[in-house]
């Protein structure tokens, strides 16, 4: 049964109905002719059947010798499909070449995404990445993402590591930033170790050198923590070492900012001229010539063509021209306030970049011309700073010299 309901498909079948007084005599015809009907069914005034679609015509020529009206319901199968399919060549047609473009495309990059980074620009990054021959537009069987990785982080000391993960069109690379540490004195040197700032000590980790203070001590900002100076009681003689630890230590800091009441901002007059380009692939076409002069801040808007989830590498740009003018404005005292907390909030990303803030308390000072904002801070952060001791020769004796 499977088969011959394949076959009729394959073949392609007419399902039509019978009208009139003589339905019999055209079964009768039409089963002498060899003809095959299924799925025969009646109803009061007539019937539907089945044919294969070669047969039709003839079961035509059978009905008018019987009398009766044959009318076509619906017609099925392979070759029914194929025909319009041929009627709509250009379609068709359309949806393969359609289907062949975002394959081919599918094969390139077209954007990169970067996470991870805060003092390193993604622009710097993005360069870094060009060099090594990553960049939107480029195929992805030209070049190898180890290497882009390694020659990459040779490019860029600040990153300590960089991942490339290519998802469809789009490289997603992820970078980890190092953390900044005091400028070091070579391990051939000797060297003590000296606080950076006044506080606390809360933990110690002494590697080499021999420590001058102990956990709960408070220390002065360059007083000595680990001297690379050491005594040997036994044999009074003098050893010098490149001393290395890590002291966590409980500090205060303290930052502050001035807002005056009167100041000026560039406000825009309205007035906005907007230029436009088409960039396909990496070359950009503008259709205009030259820019506005005077005081104008550009936005630029870039419009990426997708189709079905793939971006192209076509994108309708605009670049809009806005107008501004200095003019003079006086903040009230919250107007003034708000923005001092703005910038002391930036103030204090840059400022306690690997530093733990525990707690933090504002002090506001309104002045007659503006208001000072003044942020205090408890902190946790590694206070040791390598300082050189250099060794001099005077009057036949040897000094130490030990550098501020």
């Amino acid at each position: 049964m499977f088969f011959l309901r394949l076959i009729q498909i394959f073949l392609g079948y007419i399902k039509f109905r019978v009208d009139g007084a003589s339905c019999e005599k055209f079964l009768n015809l039409v089963s002498r002719a060899g003809i095959v009907l299924w799925n025969i069914r009646r109803d009061k005034t007539g019937l539907y059947a089945n044919v294969l679609l070669s047969k039709y015509k003839t079961a035509e020529q059978l009905a008018k010798k019987a009398g009766v009206k044959l009318t076509i319901v619906k017609r099925k199968g392979v070759p029914v499909y194929l025909i319009k399919l041929k009627n709509r060549l250009g379609f068709v047609l359309g949806i393969v070449l359609f289907a062949a473009i975002i394959v081919y495309f599918s094969g390139y990059v077209w954007i990169i995404k970067i996470s991870g980074n805060s003092t390193v620009s993604s622009r710097e990054i993005m360069y870094a990445l060009s060099d090594q021959g990553l960049e939107p537009g480029v195929r992805k069987s030209t070049f190898d993402r180890k290497t882009v990785e390694q020659q990459a982080l040779e490019k860029i000391p600040e990153l300590s590591w960089i991942h490339i993960n290519l998802s469809g069109s789009v490289a997603n690379v992820e970078v980890g930033e190092r953390t900044k540490r005091p400028e070091l004195v070579p391990d051939d040197r000797p060297c003590n170790i000296k606080a950076s700032e006044t506080g606390q000590i809360l933990q110690m980790e002494v590697y080499e050198g021999q420590t001058t203070l102990k956990v709960g001590d408070t220390v002065q900002k360059d007083e000595l923590l680990v001297s690379g100076v050491i005594e040997e009681p036994m044999t009074m003689l003098t050893r010098y070492v490149h001393a290395r630890a890590k002291i966590i230590a409980s500090t205060s800091r303290e930052l502050s900012v001035k807002v005056p009441f009167k100041t000026t901002e560039n406000r825009d007059t309205g007035k906005v001229i907007k230029k436009y380009s088409i960039r396909f692939l990496n070359v950009s076409i503008p259709f205009y010539f030259g820019v506005p002069s005077g005081n104008y801040r550009r936005l630029a808007y870039k419009n990426p063509l997708v189709i079905g989830g793939t971006q192209l590498p076509v994108s309708f740009n605009t670049t809009a021209f806005l107008e501004y003018k200095n003019v003079p404005v006086t903040l009230n005292k919250q107007q003034a306030l708000e923005k001092a907390k703005k910038l002391i909030a930036d103030k204090e990303r840059i400022e306690f970049s690997g530093i733990k803030v525990t707690a933090k308390e504002y002090e506001q000072k309104f002045e007659p011309d503006g208001i000072t904002l003044i942020g205090k801070y408890k902190c946790e952060e590694n206070i040791a700073v390598s300082k050189e001791v250099k060794i001099g020769e005077t009057g036949g004796k040897r000094i130490i010299r030990q550098e501020s």
